[in-house]
């Protein structure tokens, strides 16, 4: 491994990557509605043009997807690395420098939606499969990539339509997919996450009607906002911890090796179940304070509001899109009873559920090999780092691959220079934006994790 990765020139392959991941993020495949035609035909180019063989796969509508293959002997079953090619929507109004969809290179970082979650994942992916072609490292097993739409969205045009359709090209023994958060710093440490559990997801499409005209448009708005409040009222009391949870405490236990930061650990476990996580910021980031504490609770986000084009006349409806990822204990079908009840209590005029995605998450055992093999990689760049367990929020499809038997693990090495909250805050809201040189070293950790497990 040593002699293979001495022969590389990381500081060209991080520029390599760098523009890869900048046309990457200039397709804006923001979903809804999740148009990833054009970045996958990007990607296909970009791997056949290597002598990577890679297959084009429509879904419905301008998705599309991407699967494609290094040989290994076959000598054991595949590994399939996979990612989004969708990502959340962005207002270019709140981005203070370069546009969301720019994927600007301004020397130190790219910018634009994506670079954090999740296309740089995609980027080092490539990466390293370009880089095993290019060296003939010999594979004791086939090396399999799929790049998928509805990621970040209700649908099933990504990896529930490629199960269906095309098993064949995505069959694998283990997975290694997308995750979020990607580390965080604690006690000097950094610590990467290997995701074995995926949250469960009730996806709502809410709909108000108002009386029509100016001021209809702006009653059915209105209305709206009443019933995402009414729905987060109902939830906004539940809280509890389950063993996905639970893992993640555990499992942070067991790289954390002095006693206060052992001690503000338990304190969050026991507060983040409560009313008030902030014992842990200080020691913790307040990025990963928030993030374990959402795994306590009930969210509520709105990923979509649609009440007509601006200065509209006709416009007489709203809609909104609506993720509840409910606390440990509530079922999914209990929780939609719930949301049904609350906008019920408003009265005749309140909105209704016009449609309901029921996304039951799922877990994924763990395995040494694999773990001993990604440690070693994230060790080949941080010497002093560390992998805990995790479970992530957003990952449709996931629990299609479980079903099947594929061990599905979500990992994102990708380490935040000027810290974690700021990343946190700006993977999901604005001047999102990625360090070169950690994008550089992701490409080193998945490539070498990808040679010890295959070669």
């Amino acid at each position: 491994m040593l002699d293979i990765a001495q022969k590389i020139d990381w500081r060209e392959i991080e520029g390599t990557a760098s523009k890869l991941l900048s046309r990457l993020v200039g397709y804006d495949t923001s979903n809804p509605p999740g148009n990833t035609s054009e970045a996958a035909k990007f990607l296909y180019e970009t791997l056949n043009s290597e002598g990577i063989f890679a297959t084009l796969i429509p879904s419905q509508g301008e998705k599309q997807n991407i699967v494609a293959q290094v040989d290994g002997a076959g000598k054991q079953e595949p590994l399939l690395l996979a990612g989004p090619l969708d990502v959340v929507g962005a207002d270019p109004s709140g981005w203070s420098e370069f546009k969301p969809f720019s994927g600007y290179d301004d020397g130190r970082y790219i910018w634009g939606r994506g670079t954090i979650a999740a296309k740089s994942l995609l980027a080092a992916q490539v990466m390293a499969l370009l880089l095993i072609r290019r060296l003939g490292v010999p594979l004791r097993r086939h090396l399999r990539f799929a790049a998928y739409t509805d990621g970040f969205g209700a649908g099933g045009g990504g990896l529930d339509y490629l199960v269906e359709h095309h098993l064949p090209l995505i069959s694998a023994e283990h997975c290694i997919a997308w995750g979020f958060p990607p580390s965080v710093e604690i006690g000097g440490k950094t610590v990467f996450f290997i995701h074995r559990a995926v949250s469960d997801t009730l996806y709502l499409t809410m709909r108000a009607e108002g009386w029509g005209g100016v001021w209809g448009r702006g009653d059915a708005v209105r209305r709206m906002q009443l019933g995402v409040e009414a729905i987060e009222k109902e939830f906004g009391a539940d809280h509890g911890i389950d063993g996905n949870t639970g893992m993640v405490f555990e499992s942070m236990r067991g790289v954390i090796d002095d006693e206060p930061t052992i001690k503000a650990l338990e304190g969050l476990e026991t507060t983040s179940a409560g009313v008030s996580p902030a014992i842990g910021i200080g020691l913790f980031p307040k990025g990963f304070v928030d993030y374990v504490s959402s795994l306590c609770r009930t969210n509520i986000s709105v990923t979509r509001l649609d009440a007509g084009s601006a200065g509209s006349v006709g416009a007489r409806v709203a809609e909104a899109d609506i993720a509840i990822r409910p606390y440990p204990g509530i079922g999914l079908q209990e929780c939609g009873s719930r949301a049904v009840a609350a906008l019920e209590n408003l009265g005749p005029d309140a909105p209704y559920i016009a449609r309901a995605e029921f996304m039951p998450g799922s877990v994924t055992e763990p395995d040494g090999e694999l773990s001993r093999v990604l440690l070693a990689a994230c060790r080949s760049v941080s010497p002093e780092a560390e992998l805990a367990e995790g479970v992530t929020p957003f990952a449709h499809g996931l629990r299609a691959l479980r079903q099947l038997g594929i061990n599905v693990y979500g990992f994102h090495p990708l380490e935040f220079p000027d810290g974690f909250d700021d990343a946190a805050k700006r993977a999901f809201g604005c001047d999102e934006r990625v360090a070169k040189f950690a994008l550089g070293r992701m490409v080193r950790v998945m490539f070498e994790a990808c040679v010890r497990f295959a070669s």
